[in-house]
């Protein structure tokens, strides 16, 4: 024990008071050091506090940042997704374009209007398979009524098939029907769903269908998909 405190009991309860006059707390058996508190315990020098806040506000200021960056908006032709490299981006769901321009290769091949549905099909045959289709328009378009199943769509350079008659495979265009349709490429086949990835379809590309046999997605207006036969 220090030489400049003593030691004053009163019964059986002991009690430490330095120099200065001021007591510490009582303790009811023989004295004891008083219990450090949990930054004396952890932290030993300037430096391990200075570190410690430093990391209590780095994790703050992430979380912000984080909580701040998901609230935002998405603005058009912000990216969403992509499939085989070819990337999908948001289109605020405009009729014609978010941008109101076509979005044109460098060798001149138009996709399409940025960013609908169409372009990102056009883009992807484009640029994965150097495939060009002679002719844009809606989509509802792309799957011609007078083609017979499992016939050539000279338009778009594709085999044509009808929703039932034959099992999707990976890269297959599926096509809705309706004033404007819809069309979407089918990114994996598995039992019972068929997976897809499109634009113009809000903030997610992706999609999973109901596959019932070899029908996409019963009830839903599906006219049927184009294929590219190898």
């Amino acid at each position: 024990m220090k030489t400049n405190e003593d030691v004053y009991q009163t019964g059986t309860v002991k009690y430490m008071v330095n120099s200065k006059g001021h007591k510490v707390a009582a303790y009811k058996s023989n004295y004891v050091t008083k219990p450090k508190t949990w930054i004396q315990r952890n932290i030993r020098y300037p430096y391990d506090a200075i570190l410690m806040w430093i990391g209590i506000l780095s994790a703050i200021a992430i979380l912000l940042i984080s909580l701040s960056s998901c609230s935002l908006p998405l603005q058009c032709g912000d990216t969403i997704g992509s499939f085989n490299g070819v990337t999908a981006h948001y289109n605020s769901g405009d009729i014609n374009s978010c941008e109101d321009e076509r979005h044109i290769s460098s060798d001149g091949y138009s996709y399409g209007f940025k960013w609908q549905c169409v372009e990102y099909i056009r883009r992807y045959y484009k640029d994965v398979f150097d495939h060009e289709m002679t002719r844009w328009g809606h989509a509802s378009g792309y799957h011609e009524q007078d083609i017979k199943n499992g016939g050539f769509n000279e338009t778009r350079q594709l085999t044509q098939y009808d929703n039932g008659m034959e099992m999707p495979q990976v890269h297959d265009i599926i096509v809705w029907r309706g004033k404007y349709g819809h069309v979407a490429i089918v990114t994996k086949v598995e039992d019972g769903y068929v997976h897809t990835i499109a634009q113009n379809v809000g903030e997610y590309c992706e999609a999973r269908l109901e596959l019932d046999g070899k029908t996409i997605a019963p009830g839903f207006n599906v006219a049927g998909f184009l294929r590219l036969e190898k």
